[in-house]
């Protein structure tokens, strides 16, 4: 399952994080060039996947309401950062790009599937 989380929409993150034991959270940005590059890997794996994929989108500048606020919270520093989050706790997180295989096999080894 895929949810997509605006710059300004850091309740809906926060009430679906609170609603999933895990979810494989992708901190991303339009303005991003790498960021656009993996967001179909993300995709198609959140696709087939039975876990939770949200792509969050960050703002390019410094705004307290923004999702930008739960990215400085879990140390996020640059884009695109996926994370793995159980029971709200970040558990792992990767910088920069990954192909579908190693994000599959970088998921399973910590979750134990995918």
């Amino acid at each position: 399952m895929l949810e997509v989380v605006r710059e300004r929409e850091l309740e809906k993150l926060e009430k679906l994080l609170s609603e999933h034991r895990v979810a494989v959270v992708l901190f991303t940005a339009e303005w991003c060039p790498p960021c656009r590059y993996f967001k179909p890997v993300f995709e198609t794996l959140a696709e087939k996947s039975g876990l939770l994929f949200i792509e969050v989108y960050v703002p390019a500048r410094f705004d307290k309401n923004s999702t930008v606020v739960k990215a400085l919270e879990w140390g996020v520093q640059a884009v695109p950062t996926t994370l793995i989050v159980v029971n709200n706790t970040v558990r792992d997180m990767h910088v920069g790009y990954m192909d579908l295989a190693t994000l599959e096999n970088w998921i399973r080894g910590i979750v134990g599937r995918c």
